[in-house]
């Protein structure tokens, strides 16, 4: 079972996530259900995205991480959600 929030520090969740996603599109496909295609996108998305962090060198992650959070502070206060509690 994969953790509940993925971190981009940890791209190990992003590649167990998407052979979830692979497997359930396969189940999917085989019982003739209309969500299949769509589950087999995220597995491929997901795939993606372990496959582009798994290079990328850990202290650019932590920079890049850290200016999403900044990122994200910004939208915050634009919707007015308070943010500063866990």
């Amino acid at each position: 079972m994969f953790p509940s929030t993925l971190r981009i520090e940890d791209p190990s969740g992003f590649l167990t996530l998407a052979v979830e996603y692979h497997i359930t599109g396969r189940f999917a496909a085989i019982n003739s259900l209309s969500v299949a295609p769509n589950l087999m996108r995220h597995a491929v998305e997901i795939l993606t995205k372990f496959t582009l962090l798994k290079d990328i060198d850990k202290a650019l992650l932590s920079t890049a991480t850290a200016q999403l959070g900044k990122n994200t502070d910004i939208g915050s206060r634009h919707y007015g959600v308070d943010t500063s509690s866990p």
